[in-house]
This record gives structure tokens, sequence and C-alpha cells, in this order.
């Protein structure tokens, strides 16, 4: 059972899963790990993917560099991808730069055969989902929490009650 202040705690939260909309604009440079140029080994592009980050970390405009130094098809706008939405990217790579803080330059970030530096210039809150449709997601989520906590407890007691031995080979 699943009481209506549990639900209200967990939404609070965990609000993000439960709206539908959310933008970021961003801003990214993306160097492969193997460059086209002779000996342009991971090496030598994880070195030049460094001085980027620190030249972006002096000051220097991630638009300009960018256009000099990004090989996608971002490139040619600076990097600026405009506002965006987690469904213009993979899963994983969206769960990465929605959880950057806004107006900071990323660590560089390995994926998929490039390095990558983000930056998130600015944030859109979406709109929280009917409640109707929430619903069922939101008791879902709180007992499946419920469930892994008393799960947690019960591994906790098993342990403290138990008497595990060492022995050297």
């Amino acid at each position: 059972y699943v009481t209506s202040q549990e639900k209200a705690a967990y939404l609070a939260a965990h609000g993000e899963e439960f709206r539908e909309g959310d933008q970021i604009k961003l801003w990214s440079i993306s160097i492969p790990q193997i460059g086209e140029a002779i000996g342009a080994t991971p090496a030598v592009q994880q070195a030049l993917v460094k001085d980027i980050r620190a030249k972006l970390l002096r000051g220097s405009d991630f638009g300009t560099l960018a256009k000099t130094y990004s090989q996608d098809t971002k490139a040619g706008n600076g990097g600026d991808w405009g506002f965006i939405t987690r469904k213009d990217f993979t899963q994983r790579l969206a769960d990465t730069v929605f959880s950057l803080p806004t107006k900071k330059v990323s660590d560089i970030i390995e994926y998929e055969g490039s390095y990558f530096i983000f930056y998130v210039e600015a944030r859109n809150p979406g709109k929280m989902r009917p409640k109707e449709e929430v619903e069922p997601a939101l008791e879902q989520a709180v007992l499946a929490e419920k469930r892994r906590k008393a799960y947690d407890k019960w591994i906790s007691g098993l342990k403290e009650k138990a008497t595990i031995r060492y022995y050297d080979r």
C-alpha cells in the first residue's frame, strides 16, 4: 500500500521523471579518439581535448574553439545544438548531458569512439504530465523503492547475524 504522503515525497524528490519536454541549450566539441592526421593516436587526441578544455576553463570562447577543433556536424555552428530534449540523444548520453550543471564546462566525456566537451547554457524545465497519467507509474516507483529498502534491511540483518570466517590458503 502507498500513501498519498509517500507519493508526494517521491514526486518531490524525483519530479524530473514525471515531466515531459525538459530542454537544455547545449554546446559541444567532439574530437575522435583516432584522428585523420598521421600520428593522431588516441593519446595525441586525448592531449588535444585536454588542451581545449583547459582553454575553455581559462575563458576562451566555446564557439570559436568548436569551429576550430570540433569534428562533428555542429562544428560549423560553433558547437551550438540549440534547445534539445532527452529524445535527441541515446539514453546514456541524454542522462549525461541533462545531469550537467548550467554554465559550467563539462569534464571530458568518452563516448562511442570520441571525446566530448559539453556546455549547458540554459535550461527550460518541461511541464508535469497529467496526474492521471503519472499516478500508476508513481505508485509503482514508490512500491519499488519500499521493496528495495526492505530487501536492504533484510540483507543487513542477515549480515549482522552471520558468522563469516576467512581462511588463508
